[in-house]
């Protein structure tokens, strides 16, 4: 247990930090794991994902542990391995188009011998994400999907050359 000198400073130790974004990714971190009533519970707690016991309990681990790794205001928090707890050995900061890519919905296909997502093979060919994701569904083959350019004036597809 602890003194009442240190149930204050613990309860202090974290008002510096209150109105960051760093704060609020914790706060939102723990709420996903550990509130029923949380939207995303299901997709985090009732899978059993917690966040472990260092950072739960602790603002200041959860800081310190971000900034010795890269932590930046243009980054979001990861889980390396999408079924593992929210724990230093098992999180990093990445950009958020690569956090897209990571998301269990996200599509994953193979172009030229490359593993790439739709949203990322859209973007390096130039072609409408939900045109591609269209062509996909009616049965299309990925080269295909890709190559096929829309002749505008007829509305018309003819294979790129």
């Amino acid at each position: 247990q602890y003194n009442n000198s240190e149930k204050i400073e613990r309860r202090t130790e974290n008002h510096p930090y209150l109105s960051t974004r760093l704060y609020s990714i914790w706060t939102d971190m723990k709420k996903r794991c550990f509130n029923k009533n949380s939207r995303a519970y299901k997709w985090y707690g009732n899978k059993g994902i917690i966040v472990c016991d260092s950072w739960k309990n602790r603002f200041i681990n959860f800081y310190e542990w971000s900034i010795k790794n890269g932590y930046s205001d243009d980054l979001t928090i990861d889980r390396i391995d999408f079924n593992g707890n929210y724990e230093p050995s098992n999180c990093r900061w990445i950009p958020w188009s690569e956090q897209n890519n990571n998301k269990t919905t996200s599509k994953i296909l193979i172009y030229q011998g490359e593993k790439i997502s739709a949203i990322d093979l859209s973007k390096k060919h130039n072609i409408c994400y939900t045109t591609l994701i269209g062509r996909l569904k009616r049965g299309w083959s990925v080269k295909s999907a890709v190559e096929t350019k829309v002749d505008k004036r007829f509305k018309k597809s003819s294979y790129a050359t």
